[in-house]
């Protein structure tokens, strides 16, 4: 049995609301961004580090979102119906359309000078978070997605490509809709659920399977309690027939 967590969307929404309000505003949660930026330029050589740039292009649409559609499209396969692959290519979707109005909406202005505007929250940040927890369904995925969304937008600060409350405001949202996507598979599990269960992966036709196996011992039982008492009849009348030719 599952069960909805509507309490934890609100509570991400309004923590979104919260960085927003402040990113806007210019208060008190921004005043490390820019510190931190020139910390970034200063150390340049994050741009050059293969490790730092491949964790940043993890948090890219045209490298996480395939990724989660093949896999969603194997799941869908071997479950027969589409159920993993259209939520997965639904919640994909609605994430970029969301955070490219919500970019529009805020218009504000990269660390970079001269590079293009329009980048909070992070679009790298919240597309991780939902591609990667896209991949496993129930506990093992939210805690994918929440483990994605800090590494890549960790890697972006420290590329410059974004301020720290870019990220800051992507991740809560982007939670709020991997929760919101897990509904796809009938919600979250229960604590002590196994992922298995959760997931609904579990091959088509076991049930059927076991449920003809568990019929046919019935059967076989059956059939050899009901010869066991052919066989006494039948030594009860031979029996008779002795006794009346004696």
């Amino acid at each position: 049995m599952t069960r909805r967590r509507p309490w934890a969307v609100l509570l991400l929404l309004l923590v979104t609301a919260v960085v927003t309000w402040q990113v806007v505003a210019g208060g008190p949660l921004t005043h490390a961004d820019l510190p931190l930026s020139h910390w970034s330029q200063r150390h340049g050589q994050f741009r050059g580090n293969l490790l730092v740039v491949a964790v940043g292009d993890c948090g890219n649409w045209w490298i996480a979102g395939p990724v989660a559609l093949v896999v969603a499209a194997i799941r869908s396969q071997r479950s027969r119906p589409v159920r993993p692959l259209v939520p997965t290519a639904l919640t994909l979707t609605a994430v970029t359309l969301i955070f490219i109005v919500f970019k529009h909406l805020v218009d504000r202005g990269a660390p970079v000078a001269g590079a293009d505007g329009g980048v909070y929250p992070s679009g790298h940040t919240a597309t991780a978070v939902v591609a990667f927890g896209l991949l496993r369904g129930g506990w093992r995925g939210l805690l994918a997605g929440a483990l994605a969304g800090p590494a890549v937008g960790a890697a972006v600060v420290a590329l410059d490509y974004h301020w720290l409350t870019d990220v800051l405001g992507a991740w809560p949202p982007a939670m709020a809709l991997l929760i919101g996507g897990a509904g796809r598979r009938g919600g979250l599990p229960e604590p002590g659920q196994s992922d298995r269960a959760g997931d609904g992966d579990e091959e088509p036709g076991h049930g059927d399977r076991h449920e003809a196996g568990t019929r046919m011992v019935s059967e076989d039982r059956q059939a050899h309690d009901g010869g066991g008492e052919g066989l006494a009849d039948d030594q009860r009348r031979g029996g008779g027939g002795d006794r009346a030719a004696l």
